[in-house]
């Protein structure tokens, strides 16, 4: 059995309930939100969002092609998935794609916006505005 550090790990990986490897799935997760936090921290605010975007794609094939010999592969599969997510967050706006799109359908009651969601555009610019009125009209009850 490993010592310090490595043999924490070991014990936390072995963690099971009904057989889903839970500590396997806590490292995993941790790891990537860690890794994540501190890109955002020290990384992010130095380069544009698609820059970032690239360093975080490159975040997450590393933790896909190496993190299995560190995490065990559930471990790395959550971080894999979690840092991917994170990849696409951060390219894509989807947060305020869907805060925009809720906002519409609550009639304009929408969550405070978040300082991720701050820095987008408020409409999708893939949406035709044909489509933006439709959703507008079946919302108002006209369609």
């Amino acid at each position: 059995m490993a010592s310090g550090v490595a043999g924490i790990a070991d014990q936390i990986k072995s963690v099971q309930v009904l057989g889903i490897p839970i500590g396997e799935a806590v490292l995993g997760g941790g790891s990537a939100l860690i890794l994540a936090e501190v890109t955002d921290a020290l990384i992010a605010p130095r380069l544009p969002t698609m820059n970032i975007g690239f360093v975080k794609a490159g975040e997450t094939y590393v933790m896909h092609r190496w993190g299995h010999k560190v995490l065990g592969g559930p471990g790395a599969r959550v971080a894999t998935l979690f840092l991917g997510y994170d990849t696409i967050r951060t390219i894509v706006p989807l947060e305020a794609w869907i805060k925009d799109v809720i906002a519409k359908l609550t009639g304009g009651i929408a969550p405070v916006p978040t300082p991720d969601a701050a820095a987008y555009s408020p409409a999708p610019t893939n949406v035709t505005l044909d489509a933006m009125a439709a959703l507008d009209a079946a919302v108002a009850g006209g369609g």
